[in-house]
């Protein structure tokens, strides 16, 4: 069994990835199995050093390799032990470049693992995001070989909902067993990458929804639901062309979702080099508290969600670690006139997580391009006054001066931390010209202004993709 404090660090990775833009559940555990596989082929070559050194003989089992690799990046930087101690940018680099063709490499052409490793691709969107997992998992116990396995059944019954969000293709080197999962294997006249994507349809997920028995909240998949399920099988040949189009669509994806991702950085950049770190005040702008730049502060509705409601609610998942609003997966709630213009929105409004683990409360983001849309009551309205602006507010709190703030005002209750909306108002900042700020939010403008084309091609290449699916299932590619 996992301790309680394992289960909380297990929790803070999961949050870490849902905020930092991946938001289905199987790319991460997909993308943290690879990541802890790098770190158990550090923790194997660690020993074989050791007994090396005290025995005066050559290393017996090299599994890390020595030198550089085709790209003149030294093996050595593919460890655990090594590739934990760089900056994000270069981890990412390091991983992306790399350490994925480095492991896709490993166990010689034709072998299984290269079999199943061939397709292998690292989506992690951002820097930021790696070097956070990466933090987290070095923290995470793994010596016990119990752990391995409890660790896995923990994460997929994190997974809400029997067949809910698909599947994934098991990593052959994970020992697990649980009731909550069905192991799918496919036959010699299926390819696991085409069984992969099958499973992944709507007509799957759908068909697998309606067959569900049992009572509400313990409501799964009957186990020869996949037995039955009737699916085409066209020739081998065929099956292996269908999955390589789809895997090539999902890579394009996860290059789109990089490059919506990539500004991020870059507004922070700008940030500091505008103001100065805020932790120290550089520039010896006039200090003050946040309150000295805000008009009000104002909790969200308490009205519970209704699905047949039309009015679209903000809720803690739709701002990111990051620092930023994203629209994906709304709610919708009833509200009336003089309720929707209390929980309405300006552009430049500032919006704050005021509930959710002590890892992410606190996330903040700016509405821009402002829509008729409200906000849950676990977040924060934030609006500025004449002497500040959004962009600014938000660039504060985000930074890493603001979250360490934020995370010492936390109070914590049954599992969930809070933070007072007074008391963020009493952070202390720089107050620096209006003006100045004013700079600020229109370069924030350029860059959101970059991202946009890139967001309307994901956007326009996930449906493209969907369809893609659909279409290869009826025999139409």
């Amino acid at each position: 069994m996992l301790t309680g404090e394992v289960k909380q660090q297990i929790d803070q990775i999961w949050n870490a990835f849902w905020s930092g833009g991946i938001a289905n559940p199987l790319e991460m555990i997909e993308q943290i199995t690879y990541l802890l596989f790098l770190r158990r082929l550090d923790e194997l070559q660690t020993p074989e050093e050791a007994k090396a050194t005290w025995l005066f003989k050559p290393i017996q089992r090299q599994i890390s390799p020595e030198g550089i690799d085709d790209r003149k990046r030294p093996h050595a930087d593919f460890r655990w032990s090594v590739f934990k101690h760089k900056g994000p940018r270069e981890m990412s680099t390091v991983m992306s470049d790399h350490v994925f063709p480095f492991l896709r490499s490993l166990g010689g052409d034709g072998s299984t693992y290269a079999h199943h490793m061939k397709d292998a691709r690292f989506t992690v969107p951002t820097p930021a995001l790696l070097a956070k997992v990466v933090d987290l998992l070095d923290k995470v116990p793994m010596k016990d070989r119990d752990t391995k396995g409890n660790l896995y059944e923990y994460m997929l019954k994190k997974i809400a909902g029997a067949g809910q969000n698909g599947q994934f293709r098991m990593p052959l080197h994970i020992i697990f067993g649980s009731a909550e999962f069905d192991v799918i294997r496919p036959g010699a006249r299926i390819d696991s990458r085409y069984c992969n994507w099958l499973v992944a349809t709507k007509d799957f997920r759908l068909q697998g929804s309606r067959s569900m028995t049992g009572s509400a909240g313990q409501k799964r998949v009957p186990a020869d639901f996949v037995r039955r399920f009737r699916m085409p099988l066209p020739p081998l040949p065929e099956q292996r062309r269908i999955a390589a189009i789809l895997d090539h669509s999902n890579a394009l994806r996860a290059k789109r979702r990089a490059a919506i991702a990539k500004p991020d950085s870059l507004a922070q950049s700008i940030f500091i080099d505008m103001f100065g770190d805020p932790a120290t005040n550089p520039r010896g702008w006039r200090k003050g508290v946040l309150r000295d730049l805000i008009a009000s502060a104002t909790h969200g509705t308490s009205r519970p969600s209704q699905a047949e409601s039309r009015i679209p609610m903000l809720c803690m998942n739709n701002i990111i670690y990051v620092g930023r609003v994203i629209l994906d997966d709304l709610k919708y709630i009833q509200l009336s006139l003089k309720e929707y213009e209390k929980y309405s929105f300006q552009d430049g409004d500032v919006l704050i997580n005021r509930t959710n683990s002590a890892d992410l409360v606190g996330k903040t983001g700016v509405i821009r391009n402002c829509l008729p849309i409200t906000f849950a009551g676990y977040l924060v309205r934030l609006r500025s006054n004449d002497r500040g602006h959004g962009e600014y507010i938000s660039a504060v709190l985000n930074s890493r001066y603001g979250k360490r703030i934020l995370r010492g005002m936390c109070k914590s209750i049954v599992g969930m931390a809070n933070i007072n909306a007074q008391e963020v108002q009493e952070l202390p900042c720089a107050l620096p010209p209006v003006e100045m700020q004013l700079q600020f939010a229109a370069r924030i403008k350029k860059i959101e202004e970059l991202r946009r084309p890139y967001e309307e091609s994901f956007t326009k290449l996930s449906h493209f993709c969907t369809a893609l699916q659909y279409r290869a299932f009826r025999g139409e590619l």
